[in-house]
């Protein structure tokens, strides 16, 4: 907070947890409109269900990589703080410290993930379930490979044909862990000597490498996330900087139009594409970095007021603050991580079922969000929980204290 003049001590800002435990959530839901949507009656004409599903999917729900880029515009404002704050721009620790404290936060749970994904696959055959008849199969066949193997070893499985080849959302596990390397050896030096304006230029400059490489997949290598991960480094900058570069950036009433501008543009370009009957994944970059620009207009918007008032009444950040939004954002990386696997398994068994079709919809949904929720809980207190920060540690502590007022 903000004493004196002096923004004073390390600041843990409870409503970033709610907004990465809504985006987990709403990663979760996107799954889910589109698993339902391989348990239709096959040839049976649609009903108001299916029309429903289709509805939800095509225009609320179908959207989970947009989350996926909040993930990452929230992970560039909180590991920037610290550089902000620090008059030489540096990291606590040095590069060294904060990449040993990346690993410990990110790995152990990916590689648990990993390994649990690959046991699953091995139990699935024997427990009765054909591997092949599973809507993930496609993505799975060369899981056991050595290319699928090593990749996701080496975390570089995002930029090799075996993307998916283990579980789908690892994907961008790899791409964040790449993303640390160029925030500490490109984009914080390029801050520090040359500034804001050049340093997020150069982070979506490299967005481009794909096309200028010809890389086809372009839209599959969210080669863009770079760009988000550096908006979320200068939103922090905005906040926390104290030298008079970003005295007129501070201005409340500009990041409140920022918000309102950057949230409605995504919304009609994605409709408009729709409109057009474009396949939106094909430029999916357009949306998600004007995404990028709104929640971070968002953040810094809630925490300038945070700084100059220390409290914020908006009933937004005091949903986002909510015990039961910032717990689901302490565990929102195990739910991430392992929701996947639990929503296959209870897609086959009802895929194979004799139920109609409104009926494998509405146990779907319901099944897939509470065992989602549950197992995932599970790992994040038997593995991801050891291996969190102090600050979330206590906070998750907190939590576990009855209410009063």
């Amino acid at each position: 907070m903000e004493v004196g003049g002096k923004i004073a001590g390390p600041v843990r800002l409870q409503f970033l947890d709610g907004i990465r435990g809504i985006a987990a959530l709403y990663v979760v839901l996107s799954h889910i409109s589109y698993l339902g949507r391989f348990l239709f009656e096959v040839q049976s004409p649609y009903g108001a269900i299916e029309r429903t599903w289709n509805f939800a999917f095509y225009y609320l729900l179908g959207y989970g990589n947009f989350a996926v880029g909040i993930f990452i515009v929230l992970s560039g404002f909180p590991l920037m703080i610290p550089a902000a704050k620090n008059e030489r721009g540096e990291l606590s620790g040095g590069t060294t410290g904060f990449l040993k404290r990346r690993a410990r936060r990110i790995l152990p749970p990916y590689f648990v993930a990993v390994a649990c994904c690959l046991l699953l696959l091995a139990v699935l055959p024997h427990v009765g379930v054909s591997l092949r008849k599973m809507e993930w199969y496609s993505q799975i066949r060369g899981s056991w490979s050595p290319g699928s193997l090593i990749s996701h070893l080496m975390l570089i499985h995002n930029w090799t044909p075996y993307f998916y080849s283990i579980e789908a959302p690892l994907w961008s596990v790899g791409l964040e862990w790449q993303i640390y390397f160029v925030f500490v050896f490109l984009l914080l030096p390029l801050y520090r000597k040359l500034g804001p304006t050049v340093t997020l230029a150069a982070a979506f400059i490299i967005s481009c490498f794909p096309i200028v490489l010809h890389i086809n997949a372009f839209h599959r290598t969210n080669s863009w996330f770079v760009g988000l991960f550096c908006l979320g480094m200068i939103g922090a900058a905005i906040c926390y900087d104290r030298s008079a570069r970003y005295a007129r950036l501070k201005s409340l009433l500009f990041w409140r139009i920022m918000v309102c501008t950057f949230w409605v543009l995504p919304i009609l370009y994605v409709y408009w594409q729709h409109w057009r009957g474009i396949e939106i994944e094909h430029s999916v970059f357009i949306p998600e970095v004007l995404m990028g620009f709104g929640i971070v207009s968002f953040i810094v918007y809630h925490c300038l007021i945070l700084l100059k008032r220390q409290t914020d009444t908006n009933i937004t950040v005091r949903i986002l603050q909510s015990r039961p939004v910032e717990r689901l954002g302490i565990f929102s990386y195990s739910l991430y991580l392992m929701h996947y696997p639990v929503l296959q398994v209870i897609w086959y068994f009802l895929r194979y079922s004799d139920l109609p079709t409104s009926d494998r919809l509405g146990i779907f949904l319901a099944l897939g969000t509470v065992f989602s929720l549950a197992f995932t809980y599970l790992f994040h207190v038997v593995v991801e929980r050891r291996f969190l920060p102090t600050q979330l540690k206590v906070a998750e502590v907190e939590l576990n204290q009855p209410y009063t007022t």
